[in-house]
C-alpha cells in the first residue's frame, strides 16, 4: 500500500514538473531571437556567419544588394610583431554569391558557393550540466539594411 501511494505521489510530481516545464518553454517560443539571445538560459545554436575571419551572429547583419554587411562597424587590428594594433572600425561585408574550392581526390576545383540569407537557428540549454539540450528552433531571415 505504501508503495502505491509513493508510486502516485511520483507520477503526480513528475507530471507537475513537465507541466512547468512546457509552459517555461512556451514562454521562451513567444520571445524573439533578439530578446533569446540575452536571455541567460539559454542559447542560439546556428547563428553563426564567418566575415574573413570574424564569427559573428546573423542577428547582427543585413542585406545590402548582393552582399551581407554587419550592422554596425566592427574594430578592425592588425597585429604589428608586438601586440594587436587598431587600425579603427569599419563595417564587414560578404558576398551571397562566390566561388570555393572544392578538392576532389587529387584534383581541385571551384564551384560557385551561397551563403544563405535564411536560417533555422536552434535554441538550446544554456547549461553544462545538460550538454545543450535542443529546445526548440525558429526560423530567421537576414533583413536588408536600412
Amino acid at each position: 500500500m505504501k508503495l502505491a501511494i509513493l508510486v502516485l505521489l511520483f507520477l503526480n510530481f513528475s507530471s507537475f514538473a513537465f507541466a512547468q516545464e512546457s509552459q517555461y518553454i512556451r514562454s521562451l517560443k513567444g520571445l524573439s531571437l533578439y530578446e533569446l539571445r540575452a536571455h541567460d538560459d539559454v542559447k542560439l545554436s546556428g547563428d553563426k556567419i564567418w566575415f574573413s575571419g570574424k564569427q559573428l551572429s546573423v542577428l547582427d547583419t543585413c542585406v545590402l544588394g548582393d552582399k551581407i554587411r554587419t550592422l554596425n562597424k566592427i574594430e578592425i587590428s592588425e597585429y604589428d610583431g608586438d601586440r594587436f594594433v587598431s587600425q579603427g572600425r569599419a563595417y564587414l561585408y560578404k558576398n551571397i554569391q562566390y566561388k570555393k574550392s572544392v578538392v576532389d581526390g587529387d584534383q581541385t576545383s571551384e564551384v560557385t558557393a551561397t551563403e544563405s540569407i535564411q536560417r533555422t537557428i536552434k535554441v538550446v540549454t544554456n547549461d553544462s550540466d545538460l550538454q545543450d539540450k535542443y529546445l526548440f528552433s525558429k526560423s530567421f531571415t537576414i533583413p536588408n539594411c536600412q
